[in-house]
């Protein structure tokens, strides 16, 4: 079920990254546990971004640290910024979730596999919109 407030966050990132706002959006639900996570509900991190400066949220498995955000909007602002340095990967030419999950991967942003990162997004994205 579309969560209209997160929808909201998309669109800021969408806006600012000029990407699919469905894709973003399933993208934040998949990295965020639907929007459940511990990242997300304290520290309105939906992406499980990192940083190198030690803010004492260590990442578990890498040497970098989680960034923390005074709101949602914050986040939505940063996250469509940030999503600009994959268009080297090819990410604003993705048409499907596919492409854009592949794209993300080009330029390592999750150690997942892409299959695994595409299903669960997809997963996402069809209880959100449907299987457009």
């Amino acid at each position: 079920m579309l969560n209209d407030y997160f929808y909201h966050i998309a669109e800021i990132a969408s806006e600012k990254s000029g990407l699919n706002v469905k894709f973003i959006y399933a993208q934040m639900a998949h990295e965020s546990n639907n929007f459940t996570s511990e990242l997300c509900v304290d520290y309105h991190n939906l992406s499980g971004l990192t940083q190198v400066e030690d803010n004492g949220l260590p990442q578990p498995d890498g040497q970098y640290f989680y960034m923390a955000f005074d709101t949602y909007e914050d986040y939505g602002n940063y996250f469509g910024s940030y999503l600009k340095y994959y268009y080297e990967d090819g990410i604003a030419e993705a048409t499907t979730i596919q492409e854009y999950a592949e794209a993300l991967k080009r330029g390592c942003y999750y150690g997942d596999t892409v299959e695994n990162y595409v299903n669960n997004m997809t997963l996402y994205y069809n209880d959100a919109f449907g299987d457009e």
